[in-house]
């Protein structure tokens, strides 16, 4: 059995003082990932997008310690091999802006 190596990647935020009602650019995917986890430790709900255009976004963040993991390496063979193309994601506040904390990317990535 080969086994697929993986390793976390620098964690990317954004604080609560770049979030508002207008997308902010929240990190960058540059490779190959298996799994990105994004923490909402604010006060407000926040919208990710991956085209800043959608103004509904693609996924909701509810307020406070929130997260959610994609994980769409497992339970996938290793013959088919699921990952996220490199890709930018952007978040904004769904209504009131922020006060506290930040907004977090964690990536997990195949390690060649």
């Amino acid at each position: 059995m080969n086994a697929i190596h993986v390793t976390l990647e620098t964690l990317q935020s954004l604080p609560f003082s770049s979030i508002s009602g207008t997308y902010a650019q929240l990190g960058t995917v540059n490779s190959a990932v298996v799994a990105i986890k994004f923490t909402n430790t604010t006060d407000a709900n926040l919208i990710i997008s991956t085209d800043a255009t959608n103004a509904t976004g693609n996924d909701i963040m509810p307020v406070g310690t929130s997260y959610t993991v994609y994980d769409i390496g497992a339970n996938v063979p290793q013959s088919k091999q699921a990952f996220f193309s490199p890709r930018v994601f952007f978040v904004k506040s769904e209504s009131a802006d922020p006060t506290e904390g930040k907004m977090y990317m964690t990536i997990l990535k195949r390690y060649t």
